[in-house]
């Protein structure tokens, strides 16, 4: 597969540099926790949502692993429909245990979240209610 193929995540998706992830990291809008991740995420004016992907060698020892964790984030992101946002995702302790599916449903809570608290349909009761789940 090229990076330029529909299935990439391009540049324009993607977190320059490391002003971008100090930006996120310095006020957040949205923090949302699901074992083994952690979202961060901060409106921006216009403009696709990038993304930005922490994962230590701490967390998943073997680059095979860290790779797997990439792809799988970097495919739930493409069809996540948000837009005007950027999102760094942190591994947590345990990301390399998982198999493929349970990192997966994480990503894909973590996501649907997200959009879902960024969509315009977005009200005072939606809120109320993502507030009460706990996070």
């Amino acid at each position: 597969m090229t990076e330029s193929g529909p299935a990439t995540l391009g540049p324009e998706r993607r977190l320059p540099d490391k002003a971008a992830f100090d930006h996120v990291f310095s006020a957040p809008d949205i923090r949302y926790r699901r074992h083994p991740f952690s979202l961060l995420a901060r409106r921006r004016e216009t403009g696709p949502a990038r993304l930005g992907l922490v994962i230590g060698k701490r967390h998943a020892r073997r680059a095979v692993d860290r790779n797997l964790i990439r792809r799988l984030l970097r495919e739930e992101f493409r069809i996540a429909p948000i837009t005007g946002i950027d999102v760094i995702i942190l591994a947590r302790p345990g990301a390399a245990d998982l198999g493929r599916s349970e990192l997966r449903e994480a990503a894909h809570w973590l996501f649907a979240r997200l959009s879902a608290k960024l969509s315009p349909a977005d009200t005072q009761h939606g809120a109320a209610r993502d507030d009460s789940t706990g996070r």
